[in-house]
């Protein structure tokens, strides 16, 4: 990276104004470290646990700072932090993802950064700036002329009549510079200032009346970008891709859409969707909702089943909405699957494919099928092939097919906010996770779902001995 050492007031902190992007509510910010390799941070400027403290240290959440009372908080914050960091270094807290140099951490999980102190002290008062004061602020990167030390730090505007730059002192290591003017000869000759350390990526994304959409970074940093959808866009949608499959050539790709949905939780439930039609492995069987009333839209908007567990499990973070996303598929191979999937849903008495948690869950049945259509990268095995979490994080990190689009569909009468939505997507299907992890995490709720599928498989064999087939799930 080039480097320049700061004349008398050259205007250097002024380019670093232009050349930085603000961080915004969201952002991955790039630290790059020759020495040690770079450091990439999803930020959100909503982490929980700074929220928290701020509460604490003010009584409530404030709406303005000071410069001072920033400084004050800070302190408080790093001593915090390095209270936390001696507890890690002493095995008294878990290591949270302190692998590889170029590991992407998250602002909202500090355990993971608590070894860069200087690159989080940064983050979190940049934070603060940009939410409780109207100063604009830019992360810069110092190195000591005596010793060689690289410092991460802030620059500040002030503005009047006219505006000046100031080090602020982030991290508690430049105190004696704490303040003074940037362009001051970089503080009479005693230190270089290094350009291009700090890089911003803004995501792309819509947040507006008419359109809605926002983005995530996954653990390896790629983008993935989710339009939220409502209940009308979607079913002009539904009926828009069934026109498509249904005038298509047979090589010619069409879309196909596999569906998480969260109210088996914490497990997840997955579904399978062709055009207005969409197919699930149910505790009673395989389902086929595509007639009347009961169709794709009103499984994902209008499932009573759905809103019954969101009344009894919100308040544990069960998010108000299901994912989908649209892969792009040979229309040959979706009409043999579609033929697959009606004669199962359509099977009665012995033909009719029964339900195990174990053996042949929703997850299984669903990537069965797809294979058996001969739609390649579903073939998996062992507790991918189980985990309905799993299998669409692969789906999203890594998908075997074009991806036509990612979808939020909240339910309706949802009250949508950027920040709310964001932290609705269950952080298991896209940051770290992996097969042990998940099963460690699923292994003491299957007594509990064993139980219920139990059941909900004698409730629905009571109705069909009095004539009444429609169980609610």
């Amino acid at each position: 990276m080039p480097g320049s050492q700061t004349q008398i007031f050259d205007g250097t902190s002024s380019a670093v104004f232009k050349k930085q992007s603000a961080l915004g509510r969201y952002s991955k910010v790039t630290f790059f470290r020759p020495e040690k390799g770079s450091l990439h941070v999803i930020y959100d400027s909503e982490a929980p646990w700074l929220a928290g403290m701020m509460k604490e240290l003010f009584g409530t959440v404030p709406e303005s700072l000071t410069l001072e009372q920033i400084y004050w908080a800070l302190r408080r914050i790093k001593r915090s932090l390095t209270l936390q960091s001696w507890a890690q270094q002493l095995g008294l807290t878990k290591k949270k993802y302190l692998g590889g140099v170029r590991e992407h951490f998250y602002f909202d999980e500090p355990s993971g950064l608590l070894r860069e102190p200087e690159i989080l002290m940064a983050l979190v008062a940049k934070c603060l700036f940009e939410k409780y004061t109207r100063i604009e602020t830019r992360i810069v990167t110092l190195q000591c002329l005596k010793n060689l030390r690289t410092s991460w730090t802030l620059v500040i505007k002030i503005q009047g009549q006219r505006p000046v730059n100031l080090i602020f002192d982030s991290s508690f290591r430049l105190k004696k510079y704490h303040l003074e003017h940037f362009e001051n000869g970089l503080l009479l000759r005693k230190f270089k200032f290094i350009e291009d350390r700090v890089m911003v990526t803004v995501p792309q994304g819509e947040w507006t009346t008419q359109k809605k959409s926002l983005s995530i970074f996954s653990q390896a940093g790629n983008e993935i970008n989710f339009q939220i959808t409502g209940r009308t866009p979607a079913e002009k949608r539904f009926e828009k891709d069934e026109e498509t499959i249904k005038t298509a050539e047979a090589s010619q790709l069409v879309p196909m859409e596999l569906n998480f949905h969260p109210f088996w939780r914490p497990l997840g439930h997955t579904t399978l969707r062709i055009g207005r039609s969409l197919y699930e492995l149910s505790a009673t069987g395989w389902k086929a909702h595509n007639q009347g009333a009961n169709t794709a839209r009103a499984f994902i908007f209008n499932n009573p089943f759905f809103r019954k567990q969101l009344g009894l499990f919100a308040d544990q973070g069960m998010p108000p909405m299901s994912l989908g996303v649209t892969l792009l598929v040979p229309k040959h191979k979706i009409d043999v699957l579609q033929v697959i999937l009606e004669n199962l849903a359509a099977a009665q008495g012995s033909q009719k494919e029964k339900f195990s948690l174990l053996k042949n869950n929703c997850n299984q049945g669903i990537v069965r099928v797809l294979t058996q259509a001969g739609i390649e990268g579903f073939d998996y095995s062992g507790y991918l092939e189980f985990s309905t979490v799993l299998t669409y994080r692969n789906l999203l990190l890594n998908a075997q097919h074009p991806v036509e689009g990612v979808r939020i569909y909240p339910l309706p009468n949802t009250i949508l906010e950027e920040n709310t939505v964001r932290s609705w997507i269950p952080h298991l299907l896209y940051r770290n996770n992996n097969v042990s992890r998940e099963l460690r995490r699923a292994l003491p709720v299957f007594p509990r779902d064993i139980l219920f599928i139990r059941w909900k498989q004698l409730v629905a064999y009571v109705q069909g001995l009095v004539g009444d087939r429609h169980v609610e799930l």
